[in-house]
């Protein structure tokens, strides 16, 4: 069965907590999340009409290299291996993950100089990319004020100091998604996984569909006006020594979805906040 997030939590977690308080306990929770007006429906309007683009002009934008491999552009095409596993080397802007169909965007401090480096035009989309460095900016400083809360619990760990490190700082990514195909009620839209970064704010969707695979059970995301839910990585278990977990989960279509008479496309916008060993 899944269930909402809400009623599945301890009772204590089901009152209004600070997020540190709920991460510590459980590994995810809700942040006060309050962008400037009109700027996530900003960001998405440029990111559909950057998926209108001919492929071969889309194709430029994506800069990942063997160190970083996701940055800009990144389509992703069923059947295909996941960018850097079993030491593959092609360019992820050729891979993707089995029974798996979707555009990746990925924006990071960085993403204009490659951009320029590599010669591509981006005059045209220059107010798309203002909106993404300001939906950037905002998501890094609300996860540094959840870090600063989560120093009490692990104050040897200086966990605000390596999210700022000089290390962590160009990785920090905000990833815009747009799955293919046709949505039915109850499809898994990817496989299940846990993210390889320390947290993960969720900051946008059209279509709820995030489901927490929790020790208790499924439980669907439900959003909340004016807060985001955010989770806890693979890196936030291995720096805390697994006091905090990492949470697996999932993007499934909910059982009681029901198809609108024009093919609706899920989208959605994540920010990914790392922390490294390194202190600059």
């Amino acid at each position: 069965m899944t269930a909402l997030i809400e009623p599945f939590l301890p009772m204590g977690l089901q009152q209004k907590e600070a997020i540190a308080d709920e991460l510590a306990q459980c590994g995810f929770g809700y942040m006060k999340f309050t962008p400037p007006s009109g700027l996530i429906e900003s960001v998405m309007k440029g990111w559909r009409e950057f998926l209108t683009l001919p492929m071969e002009e889309r194709i430029p934008w994506g800069c990942g290299d063997p160190e970083d491999l996701d940055v800009g552009y990144i389509p992703r095409k069923p059947g295909e291996s996941c960018p850097g596993c079993n030491g593959c080397k092609t360019p992820s802007s050729y891979q993707g993950m089995p029974h798996d169909s979707k555009d990746f965007f990925h924006f990071k401090s960085h993403l204009t100089s490659l951009l320029d480096y590599k010669h591509v035009n981006y005059d045209g989309q220059m107010e798309w990319l203002d909106a993404l460095n300001e939906l950037h900016e905002f998501c890094k400083s609300a996860f540094h004020e959840v870090l600063l809360e989560l120093n009490s619990y692990f104050p040897e760990l200086c966990l605000s100091e390596r999210f700022n490190s000089h290390v962590a700082w160009p990785r920090h990514a905000l990833r815009l998604l747009s799955y293919h195909g046709t949505m039915k009620p109850g499809q898994p839209l990817g496989k299940a996984h846990v993210d390889r970064n320390f947290g993960t704010i969720q900051v946008y969707e059209t279509h709820p569909a995030l489901v927490l695979n929790l020790p208790g059970g499924k439980v669907n995301y439900v959003p909340r006006k004016n807060e985001a839910l955010m989770f806890t990585g693979d890196k936030a278990a291995q720096v805390t020594d697994k006091r905090l977990p990492a949470i697996n989960h999932v993007i499934t279509v909910p059982n009681d979805f029901v198809p609108a008479a024009v093919e609706e496309t899920r989208q959605s916008i994540v920010f990914f906040g790392h922390v490294y060993p390194e202190v600059a």
